[in-house]
């Protein structure tokens, strides 16, 4: 019988989702799951930058990256990046997912008020199948 011994394995993570749609108000919640010997560390971060810690609607934990309250400006690529050491090496591995946040905007004509999805930053109108919603003013 022969027994085997694992001294080091390059870091291994999950596939996450190629991208998620968002509104703004949303919470944006991403899973990463780490593997490798020794146990491998997970950073986040934001297209080439760490994510901003600083911001009180981050948390990260348990592997995890929450952000509430999206916004327009939350809109990027965010990477779990999985990193251990072992045979005086750094080895890391990379998985992201392309966030897209979509924002409201009103439009009024008459006493109808509608409340619209936008894409871009400064639409002017309601497009003709525009996810709106019809609410009277009172």
């Amino acid at each position: 019988m022969m027994n085997v011994v694992c001294t080091a394995a390059e870091p291994v993570a999950r596939k996450m989702h190629r991208s998620v749609n968002l509104v703004e108000g949303d919470t944006l919640e991403l899973h990463c799951e780490p593997w490798g010997w020794p146990k491998p560390t997970v950073s986040w971060r934001r297209e080439s930058d760490p994510v901003n810690m600083s911001d009180p609607r981050i948390t990260v934990g348990n592997e995890s990256l929450v952000m509430e309250s999206l916004t327009l400006d939350d809109r990027a690529n965010y990477y779990c990046v999985v990193t251990s050491y072992f045979n005086d090496t750094e080895h890391e591995v990379q998985r992201g997912t392309l966030v897209r946040v979509k924002g409201w905007f009103i439009f009024s004509s008459g006493h109808q008020t509608r409340y619209c999805y936008r894409s871009s930053v400064r639409p002017s109108v309601c497009h003709i199948g525009d996810p709106c919603l019809n609410v009277s003013v009172y």
